[in-house]
């Protein structure tokens, strides 16, 4: 490509800071982002179940606590159990940005009880993180 191809193509991507790492966030998105207070990302990562049985979980265990939205990826994990055994499993991990509550934390350990529990599972794990986020 040439340079001068590259800078307009840059200067497309980066109009208005959309696509572009910046020091700071528009006014509106920034003040938005403080008033809600802290925020995390929680990671499930949850061993693949059957598609339908899948669905049927979101709907009725993870829907109703974040209406609001998650991300779900398809992933390839392995992890050593309680007897010493490696296992390879498919895997899904779930992604909840929410804000740092009580209610929420509740409602990430209910996923996770009800998980284990549903599909027979030793564990789920959860890996939490901060998280600055804006709509």
């Amino acid at each position: 490509m040439k340079p001068r191809r590259m800078f307009v193509l840059l200067a497309l991507v980066c109009l208005d800071g959309a696509g572009c790492a910046t020091s700071t966030m528009k006014p509106a998105v920034a003040a938005r982002v403080s008033a809600t207070g802290q925020w995390v990302r929680t990671e499930l990562y949850l061993a693949a179940v059957d598609a339908t049985r899948w669905r049927e979980f979101l709907a009725s265990n993870v829907t109703p606590k974040f209406p609001a939205g998650f991300t779900v990826w398809d992933a390839y994990g392995q992890w050593r159990s309680s007897s010493g055994e490696i296992r390879v499993v498919p895997s899904r991990i779930l992604v909840v940005l929410h804000p740092s509550t009580a209610q929420a934390n509740a409602a990430i350990e209910a996923i996770r009880h009800q998980f284990k529990t549903q599909f027979n599972q030793e564990s789920v794990l959860r890996a939490t993180t901060p998280a600055k986020v804006g709509f």
